[in-house]
């Protein structure tokens, strides 16, 4: 059974917010998440920074049909640890060993991405331009 909490503020995850854009370098992983639009095509959203990532991967909502049916899914993060049932107990299952680090699921209204760290996200709100894209 796939178990999580909530991390950082609790908001109504929007059913039209997306994965923007994720970068991904020596410096850890950044993902930025498009919460909203305005009338003058500024975007509102946050950036999620994992200095200590060491997986990860990008799932449509479809691909976690099996976490939102479950009733310890906590709904109105963008960011979820998730404790137990996830992507690490995949890992287990498979190879037999665990990779001792933390999960978390980055959850938006359509893409999510699963990560593998080993320290905690940080979460900046942030305002970009339709046009020009995020800028950390």
């Amino acid at each position: 059974m796939f178990v999580s909490r909530g991390f950082g503020e609790r908001i109504e995850v929007s059913g039209s917010s997306d994965i923007e854009a994720m970068h991904f370098d020596q410096d850890g992983l950044r993902i930025y998440i498009a919460q909203e639009r305005d009338h003058q095509d500024i975007i509102s959203g946050l950036i999620v920074e994992f200095a200590g990532a060491r997986k990860f991967r990008c799932l449509d909502e479809s691909d976690i049909a099996d976490y939102l049916a479950s009733p310890e899914f906590i709904h109105g993060y963008n960011v979820l640890e998730v404790l137990a049932g996830g992507w690490s107990a995949e890992i287990h299952s498979l190879s037999g060993y665990g990779c001792g680090l933390r999960e978390w699921l980055v959850a938006t209204g359509n893409l999510c991405i699963s990560v593998i760290s080993g320290e905690e996200p940080l979460i900046r709100q942030l305002r970009w331009s339709f046009d020009k894209g995020p800028q950390a």
